[in-house]
């Protein structure tokens, strides 16, 4: 059976996947966090913050599962092995235990800092490489940064310039 490429050149596909792979290990791992923070806060606007939290990992989880799947339509195999987003995931290690909103609110604000750092370095990759590869981490990018935007109102971080 006749198989077409969705990237005539295997080299550039090679690399746009393993770019959108650094990223499912970095959503995977975020969505986890997520639900750490979301089970163990407490204190004032805990309910607000406890729902934004499911707000954020279902986007995590969403476009984990788009990511994956681009990387499969490029003739790749995704990994989601939990061994693997361990090993691989650029994210900060989230803290264990109950804490506050305010202090779970600050940790969940860092690592969207650093999902939205490495969406845009994402997008960078494969902006030459692959059109389509690269709306998908545009929307993505989109996403995360207003989930960064409201976690830093709900944790009274005024927007910075630049």
């Amino acid at each position: 059976m006749w198989k077409r490429p969705i990237l005539n050149n295997p080299q550039r596909a090679s690399m746009v996947s393993q770019e959108l792979q650094s990223l499912l290990f970095s959503l995977l791992d975020f969505a986890h966090a997520g639900k750490q923070a979301h089970w163990n806060l407490y204190g004032r606007d805990f309910l607000a913050t406890h729902e934004k939290l499911d707000e954020i990992v279902e986007s995590s989880r969403s476009f984990a599962d788009l990511v994956a799947e681009r990387i499969v339509k490029l003739g790749f195999a995704a990994d989601g092995r939990t061994a693997a987003v361990a090993e691989h995931s650029k994210m900060p290690e989230m803290p264990t235990g109950f804490d506050t909103v305010e202090a779970m609110q600050t940790a969940i604000c860092e690592r969207l800092k650093v999902l939205v750092d490495q969406i845009r370095s994402t997008q960078e990759q494969v902006a030459e490489m692959d059109a389509m590869s690269e709306d998908l981490v545009i929307e993505i990018g989109r996403e995360f940064e207003t989930h960064l935007w409201m976690m830093q109102a709900m944790e009274g971080t005024p927007p910075a310039a630049g």
